[in-house]
């Protein structure tokens, strides 16, 4: 998010996490501190960070604002295998003509089905032109919304 709001410091941002204390071995110091960093950073945009997992929270969102729409979606959720493409499926139709989704971990050691959840799900529609990059971190995939 801070990337994005580098480039544009005016842009919307919505987040959804746990905000899990230590998840993963890494700190995870929650909303209150990405909001400092993103506004020390310079973002003068809307923002909001939700708590809740994202198969409840994203849902709600949407039914909260059924008009919503985004140019860059983020996918780093739900690692299970039904989990990862029930994220796809859920936000894959609130992406805009030429907007990007991004999915990170698809080449974790740990979630090898990630990589076909990811070429099932995204990679086979031909609305969307692909990438993977699997030497970067676990790996990352993007799609662009073709049509």
């Amino acid at each position: 998010m801070r990337v994005v709001s580098g480039m544009a410091p005016d842009c919307s941002l919505i987040g959804i996490d746990l905000w899990i204390a230590e998840y993963a071995g890494m700190d995870n110091p929650g909303p209150e501190h990405v909001e400092r960093s993103l506004r020390a950073a310079g973002h003068t945009g809307e923002l909001e960070l939700l708590t809740g997992d994202s198969h409840k929270a994203v849902p709600a969102l949407y039914a909260d604002r059924p008009e919503l729409t985004f140019d860059l979606i983020t996918v780093d959720g739900d690692h299970s295998r039904r989990g990862a493409r029930r994220d796809l499926r859920a936000v894959l139709p609130r992406l805009r003509i030429g907007g990007a989704l991004v999915f990170d971990d698809m080449r974790h050691p740990t979630h090898p089905y990630l990589h076909d959840v990811w070429q099932r799900t995204v990679a086979a529609d031909r609305r969307y032109a692909t990438w993977q990059y699997d030497d970067a971190g676990y790996g990352v995939a993007v799609a662009v919304r073709r049509w």
